[in-house]
């Protein structure tokens, strides 16, 4: 015989008279009747097994002292607890389970064995598929009649039932508690009564919701927001009683940050709307107007985002430059873009670390905040007027701090910068509204930006127009609308002139916008113009010196 110099540690030291080696791993290679050699520096020696012992590990020390002969029974998995979506968040879910009958009551008479009937002082709450508790039995109910409490069950009584057994219906409490960071409940759910039986009308299932195990998805209906069931009973194991009063973690939950990409950020395109994926999928979507990719600063995904706008017509990119940028990293990532539906922001944004200890920060990108102040504009103002010298809510402060003169470098080649003015107590604040293109017609974003509201506004208000007869009364109703709409803009103060005749113009007709040709092709044409304000960029005042004479 030899050493086959597979060593297994010991888990503690064993004395001259030790007849028993305790393993701090398990025994697998090991078996009655072998030599093992006891490997201890100079006083090595031999000894045969004389039988394996088997080990079990308890993860969390036991509570209470338990004598030798105690057994030890394995539970049986019968329900399956999912995180309602994927990532170790799901990590951070506690589970508790409880007894909560909606029945307690008692049975009337004797019930022998082999009868197959039970009369109880009261049957509500007991449907077909129900499991009742009697003297310690658990039992399936076939059916319950309310009125009269004579209870059929699945099968024949195995023992008989004495007049007055307690008898309760067996139902659960599902607890589910989401533990911060900080060890606390962030949020919590409270399921009552619930039944394991499909058929009940407390069906843990339909209560709680489902998860499919097939497809790898939870299903749409359900009351969680936090967790899906997956459900593995069978008629033999609903009669067994659930483990209660001991919480647990769910676990394996993971982001699979390793294998997110650029590919699945841009995702994939489909005739189907359930099969794109990424960007791709906002095209499910028709009331987006402003798109961004948080922190994703490929220039693949970016351009695939102006892309997506390109194609959707009314739609607007936010930009982001990478974190920790220096100006000339700014400068060149800019230099990637020359398109009308995207803005470049910088630099990154300070926020308070929610994640992390008391006084932690972390920055991140601007676009999140960005799109917001866009929206907020929007709504105090209007989409004419440019979202820049607005303040940034929510932050602490700015990746790098910009005075004007480094404004002055970014601004011409448009890179919208973030300022700081605490010291002239107007806050934090984007102090930048100018489009990632070279045309000077579409210099500002809100100038762009109204125009696609105006486009995206007469496309759907000239609906009503598809199929009408394509004629005179037609093109004087579409010029009439048309106007109308615009009348409303320009009064909005996103038009310039003092009149709407100088604000905008609205051209229909045959000979006009039409020719024979586009009638017979069912063809519309209207030709319309605007004059969109420009935001006042500069102020400049000019100061001279004049004498007292001059002046009198």
């Amino acid at each position: 015989m030899a050493d086959d110099g597979a060593a297994r540690p010991t888990a503690s030291a064993q004395g001259p008279t030790a007849g028993t080696v305790f393993l701090d791993a398990d025994g697998a290679g090991i078996a009655a009747g072998d030599l093992v050699h006891v490997v201890n520096g100079g006083d090595d020696e031999y000894g045969w097994i004389a039988a394996v012992a088997q080990r079990v590990s308890i993860a969390d020390p036991l509570s209470e002292t338990h004598a030798a002969g105690t057994a030890l029974i394995p539970a049986q998995v019968v329900l399956g607890i999912h995180a309602m979506w994927p990532g170790d968040w799901g990590d951070d879910l506690r589970v508790t389970v409880e007894r909560t009958p909606i029945l307690e009551t008692s049975s009337v008479g004797l019930a022998s064995a082999g009868t197959s009937t039970l009369t109880l002082a009261a049957a509500f709450g007991l449907f077909p598929g129900s499991v009742i508790e009697a003297g310690g039995r658990l039992l399936t109910v076939a059916e319950a009649e309310t009125d009269s409490g004579v209870v059929t069950l699945a099968a024949p009584l195995g023992a008989d039932i004495p007049d007055g057994t307690l008898v309760a219906s067996v139902e659960y409490l599902l607890l589910v508690e989401r533990i911060g960071a900080d060890g606390k409940v962030a949020e919590d759910e409270v399921f009552d009564r619930l039944a394991l039986a499909p058929g009940h009308p407390r069906y843990i299932g339909n209560i709680v919701g489902l998860w499919d195990a097939g497809t790898g998805t939870p299903s749409e209906s359900g009351g969680s927001v936090l967790v899906r069931i997956e459900d593995t009973t069978t008629e033999a194991t609903r009669r067994l009683p659930l483990v209660t009063g001991v919480t647990r973690f769910l676990d394996g939950g993971t982001d699979d940050a390793g294998n997110v990409t650029d590919a699945s950020y841009v995702g994939l395109s489909a005739l189907d709307p359930g099969d794109r994926t990424g960007i791709q999928a906002m095209e499910n979507r028709a009331d987006i107007s402003i798109c961004a990719v948080p922190g994703q600063v490929s220039v693949t995904v970016q351009k695939a985002l102006i892309a997506h706008c390109n194609k959707m017509a009314y739609r607007f990119a936010v930009l982001d430059t990478p974190l920790g940028s220096g100006l000339e990293a700014a400068k060149t990532h800019r230099q990637n873009f020359d398109t009308t539906r995207a803005a470049v922001y910088y630099p990154g944004l300070v926020i308070a670390d929610a994640f992390g200890a008391p006084g932690d920060r972390r920055v991140i990108a601007p676009s999140g905040h960005v799109a917001g102040i866009y929206a907020r504009t929007d709504i105090a103002r209007g989409v004419h007027k440019a979202p820049a010298n607005e303040v940034v809510r929510g932050i602490l402060g700015f990746e790098t701090v910009l005075s004007k003169g480094e404004q002055d470098v970014l601004n011409p080649v448009a890179v919208n910068c973030f300022r700081d003015f605490r010291a002239e107590f107007r806050g934090l604040r984007l102090y930048g509204a100018r489009v990632a293109t070279s045309d000077p017609e579409w210099k500002y974003v809100n100038v762009r930006r109204l125009l696609l509201f105006i486009e995206n506004s007469l496309d759907t208000g000239l609906q009503w127009a598809v199929f009408e007869p394509n004629s005179e009364p037609l093109w004087a109703s579409v010029k009439q609308s048309v106007s109308n709409f615009l009348t409303t803009v320009w009064r909005s103060g996103a038009l310039e002139g003092t009149t709407p005749e100088e604000a905008f113009f609205v051209n229909i007709g045959y000979d006009v916008t039409m020719t024979q040709d586009d009638i017979d092709n069912g063809r519309m044409i209207v030709e319309i113009g605007v004059a969109p304000v420009k935001p006042a960029e500069f102020v400049i005042v000019r100061i001279s010196q004049k004498t007292r004479e001059a002046t009198s």
